[in-house]
């Protein structure tokens, strides 16, 4: 395994993150962390700053993103590793998916209202376009949940006053415009979605299909059998295993920036992805 820190999964404030992309590198670069992946949702906005940043300290900067699709009517994430910002089909399918977030932001606020909470005003704030996770801050700094997971489960989550269902990029898009930029797809999280391991292996296969060939196995506070069950789902499909924090505020102690077990060494890691290229 190599002797280096790495994290292929990280946000900024361009997206959902607390932290700008420079202070980002900074508390990556502290924590020791060599070889780093931007990936803010639906957004490389931040990829240049961050990359100034980087490239004074010293670190190796993979350029990422997280987009949004939709998969049976479930939304799964995809990560892109080593993608080229520059190329138009990744530019306008981010946009798509841009234009879906502002339009749900709008709902949320307005469904929010209609149960007697005050509107956000992420204008005001300085957020381009707020994810859910601005939503739930929102909801903690007024009073109505006490961390981020009560918000979603109070108001967010579905069947609650502030949900919102969006069609993002189909699962073949997403992962389709990620290799049209160069880069390699990757299924974010893939034990947050609470499938039965059927339903997964379905996600996979139709994943694999598509031209995606990456699995996170190992993604923020992975436990041993989390980790067990995403390097058999790994060796079985034939997919490149990546390591990720999934870091968006330095309160969430349980996944630091480079934190978490390695990739195992039974595994083929992501980074064979690029070394070969």
């Amino acid at each position: 395994m190599p002797d280096f820190i790495y994290d292929f999964h990280t946000h900024s404030d361009e997206s959902d993150g607390v932290l700008s992309p420079a202070t980002l590198m900074q508390a990556a670069h502290k924590r020791g962390v060599d070889t780093i992946a931007l990936t803010d949702h639906d957004t490389i906005s931040g990829l240049s700053e961050a990359r100034k940043t980087a490239e004074l300290l010293g670190m190796n900067l993979i350029d990422g993103v997280e987009i949004s699709a939709t998969w049976k009517g479930q939304t799964i994430h995809v990560v892109g590793l080593v993608v080229q910002p520059e190329v138009e089909v990744l530019q306008s399918g981010l946009q798509q998916n841009l234009r879906a977030r502002e339009q749900r932001a709008y709902q949320i606020n307005e469904r929010l209202c209609s149960v007697g909470i005050e509107a956000m005003d992420w204008a005001g704030q300085g957020i381009g376009i707020p994810t859910r996770t601005h939503f739930a801050r929102h909801l903690m700094a007024a009073g109505h949940a006490k961390d981020i997971p009560q918000a979603f489960k109070r108001y967010l989550a579905k069947g609650k006053p502030g949900w919102v269902g969006v069609e993002w990029l189909t699962l073949a898009d997403a992962v389709q415009i990620i290799v049209k930029a160069g880069g390699v797809a990757v299924i974010a999280h893939p034990f947050r979605y609470k499938f039965t391991r059927t339903r997964l292996c379905a996600l996979v296969e139709d994943f694999k299909s598509a031209g995606g060939c990456g699995i996170e196995v190992v993604s923020g506070n992975t436990n041993t059998n989390q980790l067990r069950d995403m390097v058999a789902i790994s060796e079985q499909y034939g997919l490149l295993a990546s390591k990720g924090s999934d870091f968006h505020d330095p309160a969430q102690v349980w996944a630091p920036l480079g934190g978490g077990p390695e990739v195992p060494e039974n595994c083929v890691p992501i980074w064979t992805h690029w070394q070969a290229a």
